[in-house]
């Protein structure tokens, strides 16, 4: 240990282990990868059904079953409330409107690849 008289005089910072990331970045990155994994299962199971059953006979046996009007109303009730979150973030109406025609056509892969690329956009407006 120095003593109080040497001029030179050498105080360590405490190890705190390895550097962490802020608890918010880490749930970014988790909620990203998760994301894009749900997304990227999503579209392999699209390119699946495409090639077993031409989606008109499909959607006609879905509005045959009162549970599945359910279904299509919970769907594009959950899409309506994600273009209103577009338009709340969005900045300019040139983003806005294609990103809500790509959710009514696209659904829930469009919206994962909007919450995806705004993210970090998100996460900052529940700071304030």
């Amino acid at each position: 240990m120095a003593k109080e008289t040497d001029p030179v005089r050498f105080d360590p910072v405490p190890f705190d282990g390895p550097a962490r990331r802020p608890p918010l970045r880490r749930a970014a990155v988790a909620a990203t990868t998760a994301g894009l994994m749900l997304a990227a299962a999503l579209g392999v199971a699209i390119v699946w059904a495409i090639t077993l059953l031409p989606i008109g006979d499909s959607f006609a046996r879905i509005v045959a079953d009162p549970w599945g009007i359910v279904t299509l109303l919970d769907l594009y009730a959950g899409f309506f409330f994600a273009i209103a979150l577009v338009f709340l973030v969005e900045r300019r109406l040139l983003i806005a409107a294609p990103v809500a025609l790509a959710i009514l056509t696209l659904g829930n892969l469009a919206t994962a690849a909007w919450v995806v690329w705004r993210l970090r956009r998100l996460a900052g407006a529940f700071k304030r």
